[in-house]
């Protein structure tokens, strides 16, 4: 909730992501050192990030068909909790080789149950979780995530459309926010399978379409220009600079992404990268001289109370530099910090 306070304050939105990883995991992860469930028992030639490190993946156990509404429970009360912890919404992961995409995966999901064999069958899973989740949150605070193509965490699926133009029927009357396509293999290569149609994806899909995978500013400024996607996600750019919007707005460079410390367990690599200097040029200023101008405007005590020192709440009627401000977080601690040493500096003169 500290989290989700903090975004709010800054004008901000944010949505909770919500995932079961399925047989991507390993008996150390898991109660009592019990086995990892998946649709099917088969086991992936894939690793799993423990407290001891990476290792193997174990061959599950196979879901009975009499566990699955409680599965479908839990997604209901990660829902519930999300929107308790005050998230402005879901996305449910149905992406990368994860439990509902486990399900999807013809090579993956052996059921001879009512969630496997026909492609309808093993959507079944992914549209009840969504319809659950809906009932939480409505459809308008519910995005959905697929990676139709990318072989990651050991998929390989032959003619996929098929499934995902199903669920695209399926799942349209439901009104959800958006659905996150992940383009080509998560990470990699962008035409891993140039034969399936995405653009014909989005087509099918009556809601925001968000891309995904390996965008640049460039070439994000040209999809939206040529119309193939509605949003462009950021993952990694923004894990190694927290000011990402401000960086591509002042076409500053970025941070390089330390990827050896992905998946680290701690602050190294995830919180530690720097926001731009205070010097570094940024509407033709630096932040030290924007303070002072914004001083010799309103004046100390003017100023004082057009900014809340604690957490920087701004009145609309304030100047561009202050509206500037509001709207950038990083800029926003950094001339609190100047703003400190001066309210020093005044009361030592």
């Amino acid at each position: 909730k500290l989290v989700t306070d903090e975004i709010h304050r800054a004008k901000g939105l944010i949505f909770c992501q919500l995932w079961h990883v399925g047989r991507i995991s390993h008996p150390s992860l898991q109660p009592n050192g019990s086995l990892p469930v998946a649709p099917s028992a088969l086991k992936p030639a894939q690793k799993a990030f423990t407290e001891s490190g990476l290792q193997d993946c174990v061959t599950p156990r196979a879901l009975k068909t009499n566990e699955i509404p409680r599965l479908i429970e839990d997604y209901k009360k990660a829902a519930e909790c999300a929107k308790e912890a005050g998230f402005d919404g879901v996305e449910i992961h149905a992406a990368n080789g994860y439990l509902l995409h486990q399900f999807l995966g013809e090579k993956t999901n052996l059921r001879l149950d009512q969630y496997g064999g026909n492609l309808q069958n093993r959507a079944r899973l992914v549209i009840e979780v969504t319809k659950t989740i809906v009932e939480v949150w409505g459809g308008d605070c519910v995005g959905i995530r697929f990676s139709p193509v990318s072989p990651a965490n050991d998929m390989n699926e032959t003619g996929p459309f098929q499934i995902y133009s199903y669920l695209a029927d399926q799942l349209n009357p439901l009104g959800l926010a958006y659905v996150h396509i992940i383009e080509g293999a998560t990470g990699g290569d962008r035409n891993i399978d140039p034969n399936f149609d995405f653009q014909l994806l989005k087509k099918k899909f009556k809601t925001t379409y968000m891309a995904n995978n390996g965008y640049t500013l460039e070439s994000s400024l040209v999809a939206r220009e040529n119309k193939s996607a509605d949003l462009i996600c950021f993952g990694k750019p923004f894990i190694s600079n927290p000011d990402l919007v401000a960086r591509f707005k002042a076409k500053a460079p970025l941070n390089e992404l330390r990827a050896d410390l992905l998946y680290g367990g701690g602050a190294e690599g995830y919180t530690d990268y720097p926001f731009l200097k205070s010097k570094d040029p940024l509407l033709g200023v630096t932040l030290e001289n924007m303070l002072r101008q914004l001083v010799d405007q309103y004046g100390w005590e003017g100023l004082g109370k057009e900014i809340h020192i604690n957490c920087f709440l701004f009145e609309p009627s304030l100047n561009s530099s202050l509206k500037f401000l509001r709207r950038t977080p990083w800029a926003r601690s950094q001339l609190e910090d100047l703003f400190k040493i001066y309210l020093k500096e005044k009361k030592n003169s």
